[in-house]
């Protein structure tokens, strides 16, 4: 559960260095949803993920922590790109 912001900061350095499952699985789906939406000329996974950190800023400074990182960026992430 992320909680604070340094721990959000911990994890979205994890997810953009790391080469785990998750991480890869999540940027496939962005970039499959971007391609699906014809986006993905004007944005990059990174985009959205910059954004859904500000989002999950906010969110923490809010007093809602972050149950589920990977879940919580996909669903967050996919709502950006409706936008």
């Amino acid at each position: 559960m992320i909680q604070t912001k340094a721990d959000l900061d911990l994890a979205i350095c994890l997810v953009f260095d790391s080469k785990d499952p998750d991480s890869d699985a999540l940027f496939a789906f962005l970039n499959r949803t971007l391609k699906q939406f014809r986006l993905s000329q004007a944005y990059e996974a990174r985009d959205i993920l910059v954004e859904a950190y500000t989002r999950g800023v906010k969110q923490i400074e809010a007093g809602t922590p972050i149950r589920s990182l990977f879940p919580w960026f996909r669903r967050v992430s996919f709502n950006i790109i409706l936008e």
